[in-house]
């Protein structure tokens, strides 16, 4: 769907998810982000445009963009460099060594020099070179202070003239410190820059070596107050454990586990207990109630027609009438007209009598039937009361071990874990203590090694001078300028795509409920995931965190709103849906739901692969109608979770899922879980999606940040309530610091 900056897409999605906020305000998108219309031209007087959409743009290009500038800013610097013409200065030359000299050892103080940036220290030691101490050092030497330029007029402050005129650099960003003077007088200002350096090299140079002399005398001390707090430290943690009775750690180690297994035990025992118990009084209340209203009881007669036929005197004579009446039958269709009669009226006076007795007995069949049924529930009632006076007796038995076992756990657990905790501080002492002797050692060496700074090159009277440092000066600003512009460009271009930036967008831009956010996982450590725990036991718990806040959004919805069916989808592909569902159907079986996990995403299906399933037969077979329900749903590794591949897709399984024959899919699928996860396709490259969802409860659409843009997030929005989706809401995948503050929200019912 096509946008411009000035277009409102919010006016595009329904009056129920606009500006949960306020409900009464208006939205719009600019290029400053989305903003209240009541807000925005307010926002924009207050503190000028919005920069937090540029900022998102400029992290997601910063690559290209300094790549781009890197380019553009070295061909400006050196078009200035090349393009100036040269002057020329007298200039002294000092090695400034990447790193301190060392004779053997690398000291602590040389490792933290190392690990900064070899710029900070060298910008250090150019402030030093024209300091106020290195010049005031310097000017003190009765020939330099009477030359022409110091006691000119022009300079009532020679240490203020000598720190503005004198240049320090590093040509090339290589190990070489040029210390430069423009003058007129070359000679003279080569004695004046000779005059700097020896007196930086007296008073910064040499000072330094001082100062490594001083930290020697520093680590012999703290080295005496580590050593004698470890001694200190290692005889009170042997009196704890004197105390405790257990001087080795792997002996209380084994009892702890010892105590805690047998509580597992018990805890066990008792649950078990109690649910027999439970489910021993439902029984008793169960045939007490059907025992006080036995003699109500409504009973069929087909019951009492069964009940008859069992009965063997009915049945007996049942037999008998019907002989009799076969006889009466057959006397009259063989007797001599006129004695008929008489044979005749015999049969009947048999027949009448047999009949008499089977009324007579049948009348009283009710009564015998209940009190058949009242003496199977008396019978019925007896056992459940055993039951229930046993399982009380084993369950107050079992309470009482396992509190026991509890007290008995705690103190010993409390035992272990401070000895444990003085052998870890008395570990942590060590390793201080042998660094201290480590570099003590190596200090004591390397304060005899050579200075990191030493002059090459004295300066000379030149014959022709150059400002080197101005040419330095403007190439560095044509670089800068040139690294921004191409910034600045790719930055706009991309916040003209529109992308999300956070959940706010989502929530408060777009209108749509947030119920959750997904940690944004690197591919190869959500491959890993399920093999190796321990190496991503963070981002496994992420995850999971972050799952199980969307699951218990939508269990509160199932249980308010029997929304059991969940359609996960996007509005185009690579945006986490799959990764999505297949979480969300591991969540709800964490919490004991039992899940059916569809991938009906029939043409790009990734399910059968994640769980290592066959793809066919799968949903498309079941569409065709060549397989059942039955027959495709696959068992998986997880409790209470199974799998629905996408099976072999083709026209034929599109035709029929467009005619409606997913309908009966999802009656059966209702019956078969209590919760059914489906993985469909995007909504908007194909048209599946669409008509799977008119026969969902929710749908929960993947928004990806950084790489999901609003105009298609709207047009999905429109696509799916045109098909008569009402429950529409979003999760969204971003960086994990930013899923606390959303995880508080949704949790608070903020969002959305």
């Amino acid at each position: 769907m096509p946008t411009n900056e000035n277009t409102p897409l919010l006016d595009n999605l329904s009056s129920g998810r606009r500006m949960a906020a306020n409900p009464s305000a208006l939205a719009e998108y600019s290029d400053h982000g989305w903003v209240a219309a009541g807000e925005h031209a307010q926002a924009t007087d207050a503190s000028g445009a919005n920069l937090l959409p540029y900022l998102h743009g400029l992290r997601r290009h910063w690559v290209l963009a300094t790549a781009l500038g890197s380019i553009c800013g070295s061909i400006l610097a050196l078009a200035v460099w090349f393009g100036w013409g040269a002057q020329y200065a007298p200039a002294a030359f000092l090695r400034v060594s990447t790193t301190p000299e060392k004779i053997l050892y690398q000291t602590a103080n040389e490792q933290r020099f190392t690990e900064y940036a070899f710029d900070i220290y060298k910008d250090t030691q150019r402030q030093l070179m024209t300091s106020p101490l290195v010049l005031t050092a310097a000017l003190r030497d009765t020939k330099i202070n009477s030359l022409p330029s110091v006691r000119s007029e022009n300079n009532p402050d020679p240490v203020a003239w000598l720190q503005k005129e004198l240049r320090v650099s590093f040509p090339g960003e290589a190990e070489i410190m040029q210390v430069s003077l423009q003058g007129r007088n070359p000679a003279e200002a080569a004695t004046l820059v000779n005059a700097v350096v020896t007196a930086y090299m007296d008073k910064v140079v040499n000072g330094e070596i001082e100062q490594r002399r001083a930290r020697l005398s520093e680590l012999d001390r703290v080295y005496t107050e580590k050593d004698a707090e470890v001694r200190r430290r290692g005889n009170e943690l042997r009196t704890m454990a004197k105390n405790l009775g257990a001087d080795e750690p792997e002996a209380l180690a084994l009892k702890q586990r010892m105590a805690i297994q047998e509580l597992a035990d018990y805890q066990r025992q008792l649950a078990q207990v109690t649910f027999e118990l439970n489910r021993a009084k439902s029984g008793l209340q169960l045939q007490q109630a059907l025992l006080a209203n036995v003699d109500n009881m409504e009973v069929s007669q087909l019951e009492l027609d069964k009940y008859a036929q069992a009965d063997p005197v009915i049945r007996e004579m049942s037999r008998e009438l019907a002989n009799k009446q076969l006889m009466r039958s057959y006397t009259q269709s063989v007797a001599v007209p006129g004695t008929a009669s008489r044979h005749v009226s015999q049969h009947e006076d048999d027949l009448f009598r047999v009949q008499a007795q089977l009324d007579e007995m049948s009348g009283g069949l009710r009564e015998s039937y209940l009190r058949m049924k009242r003496s199977e529930i008396q019978q019925e009632l007896q056992s459940y009361e055993i039951q229930t006076m046993i399982f009380s007796a084993e369950q107050k038995t079992l309470a009482n071990e396992v509190e026991r076992k509890r007290r008995e756990t705690a103190l010993m657990s409390g035992s272990s874990i401070d000895l444990e905790m003085g052998r870890a501080q008395i570990a942590e002492l060590s390793g201080v203590l042998a660094e201290i002797a480590k570099e003590r050692e190596a200090l004591g060496i390397e304060v005899k090694a050579r200075p990191r700074i030493n002059v090459i090159q004295p300066a000379e009277p030149p014959k022709t001078s150059v400002n080197l440092p101005a040419r330095v000066a403007l190439s560095v600003l044509v670089m800068v300028v040139g690294l921004c512009i191409p910034g600045a460009l790719v930055t706009w271009l991309d916040v003209r795509s529109q992308r999300i930036n956070s959940s706010d967008d989502v929530s408060k831009g777009l209108g749509l409920t947030v119920v959750g956010s997904m940690p944004l996982i690197p591919a190869r450590v959500l491959r890993q995931l399920g093999t190796s725990p321990e190496r991503h036991q963070a981002w496994h718990t992420r995850l999971t965190e972050a799952v199980d806040g969307t699951t218990a959004r939508l269990l509160r919805k199932a249980d308010m709103e029997q929304s059991r069916v969940i359609l996960v989808t996007s509005p185009t592909g690579g945006e986490g849906k799959t990764t999505l569902a297949t979480q969300l159907a591991l969540s709800l079986t964490r919490n004991g739901r039992r899940t059916v996990l569809v991938d009906f995403d029939l043409r790009q299906p990734a399910l059968d692969q994640a769980f290592g399933l066959p793809l066919e037969p799968g949903i498309s077979e079941v569409l065709r109608q060549e397989n059942t329900l039955d027959d495709v749903i696959q068992p998986t590794g997880t409790d209470n979770l199974s799998v629905v591949a996408a099976g072999r897709w083709d026209r034929q399984a599109l035709a029929a899922l467009a005619n409606g024959a997913a309908g009966p899919i999802f009656d059966s699928l209702r019956e078969e879980a209590e919760f059914v996860v489906i993985d469909a396709s995007a909504v908007l490259p194909v048209a599946d999606t669409r008509f799977v969802s008119q026969h969902v409860d929710t749908v929960l659409l993947s928004i990806f940040r950084d790489v999901s843009q609003t105009h298609k997030i709207v047009a999905a929005c429109e696509i799916l309530e045109a098909f008569g989706v009402e429950a529409l809401e979003a999760v969204v995948t971003c960086p994990a610091e930013h899923l606390r503050g959303r995880a508080l929200q949704v949790e608070a019912g903020q969002v959305g």
